[in-house]
């Protein structure tokens, strides 16, 4: 085409109708000749097109959380100057970037707030290849969505399938009681981190012998067992999911519980110093049962020996006289029993053998008036040194009655004759009149016995005397008693019949 004027400027507006690349010539001519000018022309399509993305690495079906995961996108469009690209990752995170500039690679486990584009272009400067990452937290199943925009156009696409995102199983515990009885159901619980769904859990149970007790599986992370011989066991779990598997074991012992502690000491009681107190305790059931012995005596000697599982026996020497506790324990895995008794250890270099206490007998003169004497007697015939001590329990009295007076001694004494001692003691009771129990203790260095008999204080019976009523006319007669106070306490009617008098 040519253009003629006298004009040094003109201008030309022309649609291209395709894509490609066109040779425009211009000619500018006057009187005196002629110039031509050639420019070549590429008509480019703004519109954005072919536009497709997937997941570049890693490849799988199931892939990791807190992994960088590394996106691939293709598109044609010419305009790369007001192109931008958003990435909705299905996760509640939205990214935006703009393609103009071709950035450097660099994939972070930060996640930014824009997209991190690694973009080239094809040799004819409108195929665009991107590159971005992401790390996804959460397990899941995620979409994302993808949109390329310009001026001109937006086009909207997503993976070509999507991704499955799964925790990888890194540590696992088992969490039990070390030790549990036998015929009960335990219960066994899996601790994961980090925590994935859908799981499955394999259990294996073995024996000390490593024979296998039982093999079970489940979807859930608790599982109780119940074991019926006595014994220890291995409890091994797996814990799977379709990316990852770990697993871990534990061990418990099964025992029976421990019952019926008995625990005797001999002599009972007292023993002088330098003898040997043998002890033996022993317990009804329990596996694994263990014994601990305690004197309260560090400067004694002790020698324990073990009899079976169920019982023990120990023997101890005491060096210096005085009260000891001996503490005796049993215990397994699931139970702690203790006794303790106690023991007077007497004698030294200046001490006299003393014999124990027995056959005590106590009397009393009771029944008694109030403010009459009472004398009580104690007998023992067998101990020496002893020491009588009374003790006084009286019967409880009204709220209404008045304050009781205390009980007057009015002497006490201690003899032996022919290896019998004898304890006298005299006492009052003043009003009012009861029931009284007195406890006789008798004691020495090395026993303490006692004995408790009831003593009756009686008011005097009252004064009173008889009176005979008669009615005239009438064979009957009646007795009344009366008290010295005038009190009706007793009436007795008589009837007399007349062929009797």
């Amino acid at each position: 085409m040519s253009f003629n004027g006298k004009s040094r400027k003109r201008k030309l507006e022309f649609i291209f109708q395709s894509t490609g690349i066109f040779t425009a010539t211009v000619h500018a001519s006057n009187a005196f000749g002629i110039l031509e000018k050639n420019i070549t022309i590429i008509a480019m399509d703004q519109h954005i097109r072919n536009v497709s993305a997937q997941l570049e690495e890693p490849k799988g079906s199931f892939l990791p959380t807190d992994t960088i995961l590394l996106f691939h996108l293709e598109a044609f469009t010419a305009d790369r100057r007001f192109t931008f690209i958003e990435v909705d990752f299905d996760d509640g995170v939205v990214k935006t970037a703009a393609v103009r500039e071709k950035q450097e690679k660099n994939h972070s486990m930060a996640n930014p707030p824009n997209v991190t584009l690694f973009a080239s272009y094809g040799v004819d400067g409108c195929t665009i290849s991107l590159k971005f990452d992401h790390v996804y937290e959460e397990e899941g199943v995620f979409s994302p969505l993808i949109t390329l925009f310009n001026n001109v156009s937006s086009v909207t696409t997503r993976l070509q399938k999507p991704l499955i995102l799964l925790h990888e199983i890194r540590t696992l515990d088992i969490n039990s009681s070390a030790w549990a009885p036998q015929g009960v159901p335990i219960l066994f619980s899996v601790e994961l981190k980090p925590i994935s769904e859908n799981v499955t859990v394999e259990w294996f149970v073995s024996d000390r012998n490593g024979n296998s007790y039982t093999n079970k599986s489940s979807k859930d992370l608790e599982i109780f067992l119940t074991f019926a011989n006595i014994g220890s066991y291995k409890i091994q779990s797996t814990v799977s999911n379709a990316l990852s598997s770990q697993s871990a074991f534990t061990r418990i012992i099964i025992q029976q519980n421990v019952k019926g502690l008995h625990f005797s000491c001999i002599p009972a009681l007292y023993l002088k110093v330098g003898d040997e107190l043998s002890c033996n305790a022993s317990v009804e059931e329990g596996s694994d049962v263990s014994f601990k012995w305690d004197f309260m005596d560090e400067s004694g000697t002790t020698d324990v020996i073990k009899l079976g599982d169920k019982h023990s026996a120990a023997n101890h020497t005491y060096l210096s006289q005085g009260v000891y506790s001996v503490h005796v324990e049993a215990r397994n895995g699931l139970d702690i029993l203790s006794q303790v008794l106690n023991f007077v250890v007497y004698g030294g270099p200046s001490d006299h053998d003393e014999t124990a206490v027995s056959c005590l007998n106590v009397v009393s003169t009771a029944p008694a008036l109030p403010g009459m004497p009472v004398v009580i007697t104690a007998t023992a015939t067998r101990g020496t040194n002893l020491i009588f001590d009374t003790e006084i329990e009286r019967e409880q009295q009204n709220s209404g009655q008045k304050h009781q007076r205390k009980t007057i001694q009015l002497y006490r004494e201690t003899k032996m004759s022919n290896g019998t001692t004898t304890f006298v003691e005299g006492l009052i009771f003043p009003r009012p009149a009861g029931f009284h129990k007195v406890t006789v203790h008798a004691k020495n260095n090395i026993s303490n016995t006692f004995r408790t008999l009831g003593i009756h204080i009686r008011e005097p019976p009252l004064a009173f005397h008889v009176k005979v009523i008669s009615t005239p006319y009438d064979p009957s007669f009646s007795l009344i008693l009366q008290t010295s106070k005038g009190k009706w306490d007793k009436i007795a009617m008589l009837l007399v019949q007349s062929n009797l008098w």
